[in-house]
């Protein structure tokens, strides 16, 4: 969901921007609406009898998890071009180097918060051990993890596709995930078109609900490569519809389950306006140069991730710790957030990149074992 746009050289500013903008989106929804209404296990403990924040801010934020979608659609473009430029052993190598270092550490650090913290957390080290093995089907030590999964089936698919044919161009790929997840839609609104409560999330691991994001993603790409012709911007459209019946019924179920007014405006509204900045890319490329250097843009875009990943559950106890410090408890959420985006910076820059050296070595260890093995057997031979 949030690797690397492009090579450095390549690198627009627009994406890396808009990554870590979805990332606010998520981290504001969670710390300032979805903690004071309905927190996960962990969370909910740490808060429990702490006064919440006003219930306008609660409502003011509860739109922002519309940042996940947005995180799919740049996750279909730059998944797109990685592919196309390296196998599939080595795309998968690449997207393994890029994911599993910072859900190490930042379920380490969740872990070590939640104890120090003393929060009820059963089964905390089986959660551990599912949250940095990237498990996809639950029981994760903090509930952002549950994108991972679908990122992963996604690259998978990728993957196999781009081995399988090489030439086939994100366009037919694209076009793959569009007539599925219209399938898909049409059957389920074929069952009932007004039920709200219609659980996608035993379906999430087949990409069905989600794959339209992908495909606008990977047709973006695909049209700042080529240009738009009448087939892309059909697959487009077709494509923006399916993402708009998901964003839709997703507020409509969390209307239900939250019981507080879910109007799918806003999300859509917040949606297209990403989407028309993400379309924008390369245009804006030249003017946000002269407000922003790339080197930083890159910056902050790589600290997205582990700040999508850190948020939640050392949120909750950096929060319960200054309000038992005596601090009120919206100015206890601002230095929350202070502190995560710090905490974050730090991982991003000081922790992930020794990390990352480490798996790399090991798979360059175990990607020569093959090669070491065939060179004994040759020479064992010719003894």
């Amino acid at each position: 969901m949030l690797c690397a746009m492009t090579k450095k050289s390549e690198a627009l500013i627009a994406i890396d921007l808009v990554r870590f903008g979805c990332a606010a989106l998520v981290m504001t929804y969670h710390l300032m609406s979805t903690h004071w209404q309905g927190a996960s296990i962990g969370a909910a403990s740490l808060l429990a009898g702490i006064k919440p924040l006003p219930s306008w801010v609660v409502a003011g934020m509860r739109f922002n998890w519309i940042g996940v979608q947005l995180f799919f659609v740049i996750s279909g473009m730059v998944i797109a071009r990685s592919a196309l430029a390296a196998p599939g052993g080595e795309f998968m190598r690449r997207r393994i180097l890029r994911l599993v270092p910072a859900a190490f550490i930042c379920a380490t650090i969740s872990a070590a918060a939640l104890i120090i913290s003393g929060a009820d957390m059963p089964n905390l080290f089986a959660r551990w051990l599912a949250s940095v093995t990237l498990l996809p089907f639950g029981g994760w030590i903090d509930p952002s993890y549950w994108t991972l999964g679908i990122e992963l089936i996604f690259y998978l698919a990728v993957a196999c596709f781009f081995s399988l044919n090489r030439n086939g161009g994100t366009d037919r790929f694209a076009a793959i995930f569009v007539f599925a997840c219209a399938a898909f839609w049409m059957l389920v609104l074929a069952q009932d078109p007004h039920a709200p409560a219609f659980d996608e999330h035993g379906l999430f691991y087949t990409l069905l609900p989600h794959g339209a994001f992908f495909a606008l993603g990977m047709l973006l790409t695909s049209a700042a490569r080529s240009g738009w012709t009448a087939r892309k911007l059909a697959l487009f459209g077709g494509a923006l519809c399916l993402a708009a019946v998901q964003i839709a019924r997703h507020a409509r179920w969390l209307e239900l389950r939250d019981h507080v007014p879910m109007a799918p405006a806003v999300p859509l509204t917040i949606f297209l306006v990403g989407m028309a900045v993400l379309a924008s890319t390369r245009t804006l490329q030249p003017r946000l140069e002269r407000i922003i250097a790339p080197s930083t843009a890159r910056t902050i875009g790589v600290a997205t991730y582990p700040l999508y990943l850190i948020h939640y559950q050392v949120g909750a106890a950096l929060t319960a710790a200054f309000v038992a410090l005596g601090i009120a408890t919206g100015v206890a959420v601002a230095l929350t957030i202070a502190s995560v985006l710090g905490l974050t910076a730090c991982i991003a820059t000081c922790l992930e990149p020794p990390v990352r050296s480490i798996l790399r070595g090991a798979f360059q260890r175990f990607g020569d074992l093959p090669v070491r093995f065939r060179t004994a057997t040759v020479s064992s031979r010719g003894r």
